[in-house]
């Protein structure tokens, strides 16, 4: 599910292997000559049963969490793996991982109809089941600011509206 409806960030996401686009992914970036992080999105499209490629970024994405294997390294703890000399093994990716994402709310108040959610994510909205993209109870400071910032905007727009002001 995304925010502005299938256009915007994910507001909520599941982790799960597909070969197709991670092979058009590796085939990509080795005619390129690429090496590193890179940030992709695809999306299949309905028409021709294709995976078409929406962007490329050289850069850690933000759902970076989401792709963490089962010997708990991420995209992050690769790269400093690899450009330390490490190695990052091949342990399996863990399916199912959850994030959720500052404007998932938002996302389903906007989508009544047409809700994103499938049937079996909602397996992964029980507690413990999910990752939160700004709490973390050792570290709650992003999760206040995200929170603060969240509040001046909707207060900003309430006041727009309130002088009549788009």
């Amino acid at each position: 599910m995304a925010f502005p409806a299938d256009a915007g960030s994910t507001a909520l996401g599941v982790s799960r292997g597909n070969e197709t686009p991670r092979c058009q992914s590796e085939k990509f970036l080795k005619a390129v000559a690429y090496s590193g992080i890179t940030d992709m999105d695809w999306r299949k499209d309905e028409r021709d049963g294709q995976y078409k490629i929406l962007n490329c970024n050289p850069r850690t994405g933000q759902n970076f969490r989401m792709f963490e294997n089962s010997a708990a390294i991420d995209v992050v703890r690769a790269q400093h793996l690899d450009l330390t000399g490490r190695s990052i093994g091949c342990a399996p990716m863990i399916d199912g991982r959850l994030s959720v994402e500052s404007f998932c709310l938002q996302a389903l108040l906007r989508r009544p109809r047409r809700s994103a959610l499938k049937p079996d994510v909602g397996v992964y909205l029980r507690p413990g089941g999910r990752e939160l993209a700004w709490w973390s109870s050792d570290d709650q400071l992003p999760f206040f600011m995200m929170t603060v910032r969240l509040l001046i905007r909707v207060l900003e727009r309430i006041f727009r509206h309130l002088a009549g002001r788009p």
